[in-house]
């Protein structure tokens, strides 16, 4: 399961192979980073991804160039490096908004094992001086970027 921890403001896994003894490891510790985990596993190679959110300082008042939504995808080798913060790699999935990406998310991965990820994103129209929100998706493997 993936999870963010409240107390260390980072993305954690957890896992466990009998339900009574679980591992943990950090996923993402850039930034304030890991809320509204989706936990998602490629029906391809078996590996789970996560989308999140980042938000550098801990509040509402995300950076529009550093925070948004992020994914991470597991590298290594199951379930031995599954809590090694070094098997995951992370990848930008939207920054650009006013900085609140994500703070409502959802994953899936198809088949083929192509991930989508919808998320709300916000944009300030200076036209109707308003802030804005939408719902956003996101299609790919992420994987050869």
């Amino acid at each position: 399961m993936a999870y963010y921890n409240v107390d260390q403001g980072r993305l954690m896994i957890a896992h466990s192979m009998d339900g009574l003894q679980w591992t943990r490891g950090s996923v993402d510790t850039d930034g304030n980073t890991g809320r509204n985990p989706v936990i998602v596993v490629d029906p391809v190679s078996g590996q789970p991804g996560i989308a999140y959110q980042r938000c550098s300082d801990g509040s509402t008042a995300c950076d529009r160039n550093d925070d948004g939504v992020r994914y991470a995808y597991f590298t290594g080798s199951y379930p031995d490096e599954l809590t090694s913060r070094a098997d995951w790699e992370k990848i930008v999935i939207s920054d650009k908004g006013l900085g609140s990406d994500g703070i409502k998310l959802d994953a899936a991965v198809l088949p083929d094992g192509t991930v989508g990820i919808a998320y709300s994103y916000s944009y300030f129209d200076s036209a109707a001086n308003e802030g804005k929100l939408l719902v956003m998706f996101r299609k790919g493997t992420w994987e050869d970027e």
